[in-house]
């Protein structure tokens, strides 16, 4: 397998792997009892990344790896806080990102990437349309930050399509998961006409990424659309793309295998629309 085979595997399995439980080494709750809640936020502008972990990891109720349950849970135990709350994640994982290289996404001996999932993952579960700014940057660490964005619907597509097409490689391919995530909840999500349509534009576009991995993300986030300029683009990438990896001693078009399964999926999607 090819390395640049083999790191895509690696990070098709970053991409699903949840963040590891955080050491207690920093002293959790026990080292912030007796601290009221503004007084932990405000430990989030702590000079020391240390204490700025110590402040998040200790906020967050009976944390157990779980940081999203976790602040959900936080906010339900302090509704009256839940605007400071919010606004301090929101302003935490912002500040953090600046630090951490993240498209490809890599652990540097200066910053615990551990945390920093961790903190997409509470930044996402609020669910708060104030995070999309924070999110973006983030959406090439995996599909926690990806899911994150698509949750926040309409607020997010421009920010996704601008991320589609000016940031790095996995940022590009989140982007594309993230709309087609929203496409396919279109009803969950009140998406209009309009941004189906900004959808489906920016989509088509990214058909032509210069990274397989993007259009391979893109073909199946287009799913949800059916029309005709898709369905043209289908074909001529199930019979022209370029990508190919020799697998088993033969070669692999893998974009062309993602444009046919999309074909194949319409075909059948037609053929029970009118059987019915």
């Amino acid at each position: 397998m090819c390395p640049e085979a083999t790191r895509e595997r690696h990070m098709i399995r970053h991409w699903l792997v949840l963040p590891i439980v955080f050491s207690v080494a920093f002293g959790g709750a026990s080292a912030l009892r007796g601290q009221t809640i503004q007084d932990q936020l405000n430990q989030f502008q702590a000079t020391e990344e240390t204490d700025r972990k110590r402040a998040f990891y200790g906020l967050l109720p009976d944390y157990v790896g779980d940081a999203g349950p976790a602040t959900v849970r936080l906010l339900q135990a302090h509704p009256d806080h839940r605007d400071a709350i919010t606004e301090a994640l929101i302003a935490l994982l912002s500040s953090e990102t600046v630090r951490f290289q993240l498209d490809p996404p890599m652990r540097t001996p200066d910053a615990d990437f551990d945390y920093l999932v961790d903190l997409v993952w509470a930044v996402a579960s609020l669910k708060d349309v104030r995070a999309v700014d924070a999110l973006l940057p983030t959406l090439g660490t995996g599909m926690i930050a990806v899911e994150g964005v698509a949750a926040l619907g309409e607020a997010a597509i421009p920010g996704a399509l601008q991320a589609l097409e000016t940031a790095g490689r996995y940022g590009r391919s989140g982007a594309a998961r993230a709309l087609g995530i929203m496409a396919s909840n279109r009803e969950e999500l009140s998406l209009s006409d309009a941004a189906m349509t900004a959808i489906e534009r920016g989509l088509l576009g990214a058909l032509h990424d210069e990274s397989d991995l993007t259009r391979r993300v893109t073909v199946r986030s287009l799913r949800p659309f059916s029309s005709d300029r898709v369905r043209k683009a289908m074909i001529e990438l199930a019979q022209s793309d370029p990508d190919m990896v020799m697998r088993d001693g033969r070669p692999v078009y893998r974009v062309r295998e993602e444009a046919r399964a999309w074909l194949e999926h319409h075909r059948d999607s037609e053929r029970r629309r009118q059987n019915r």
